[in-house]
């Protein structure tokens, strides 16, 4: 068990290794499980918390580039329409224009 500790990113401090002492024993107790197989399940519990958290962040780094390409979407007709407004209120504009002009 020491070999893995040393061979994390980020050793273990002694309180967390400690800790998961605890956590293993109990876990042994609950199940009557060998030691080894209680610190195996533990290990597979808590790389399946680090999957799914992983699986959760490229979620919502999907739906974040989607919502964004959402929002640009909607910029781009807003900008159409305001584009096409203006162009209906300067015809407006210049017909009247052409009426107090005395044209048709």
């Amino acid at each position: 068990m020491r070999s893995y500790l040393t061979l994390c990113a980020q050793p273990l401090t002694e309180r967390e290794i400690t800790a998961l002492h605890h956590e293993i024993n109990a876990l042994r107790q609950r199940y009557g499980i060998s030691y080894k197989d209680a610190a195996h399940r533990l290990y597979m519990t808590e790389t399946e918390k680090i999957r799914t958290d992983d699986r959760s962040k490229k979620a919502f780094a999907i739906l974040a580039e989607r919502t964004q390409g959402s929002l640009l979407n909607i910029q781009n007709k807003l900008d159409e329409i305001n584009k096409a407004l203006a162009e209906d209120a300067e015809a407006e504009d210049h017909r009247d224009n052409l009426r107090e002009a005395g044209g048709k």
